[in-house]
């Protein structure tokens, strides 16, 4: 497991239109979890909300559940890629559970 770091109140910083890099967990409409990772997570979720990101446009509306800081687009990669691995919708709750995005 990729070592995480401390929950960050992302309330403020989404009002400040602060750059979060890192992973983010949107739930479907169809009640699965999408995971995926972007240099500016509040900018690309906002793409999926819009419709103009096809994994997830048939799936609307999406809600923002997690965001997981990352230090480099690398990382986040990493995380990312490790999470849709595993395939395990409980690995993905704890993840919401330790950085919720309350947005």
């Amino acid at each position: 497991m990729v070592r995480m770091r401390s929950p960050v109140q992302f309330r403020s910083l989404a009002q400040m239109n602060v750059v979060i890099l890192g992973v983010y967990i949107l739930e479907c409409r169809n009640g699965r979890y999408y995971v995926g990772s972007a240099k500016n997570v509040l900018f690309r979720f906002s793409q999926h909300e819009n419709g103009k990101v096809t994994a997830t446009k048939y799936v609307l509306p999406v809600i923002l559940r997690g965001i997981v800081p990352c230090q480099t687009p690398a990382e986040a990669r990493k995380l990312e890629w490790k999470i849709k691995k595993s395939k395990s919708r409980k690995v993905i709750e704890q993840l919401i559970d330790q950085y919720p995005y309350r947005g």
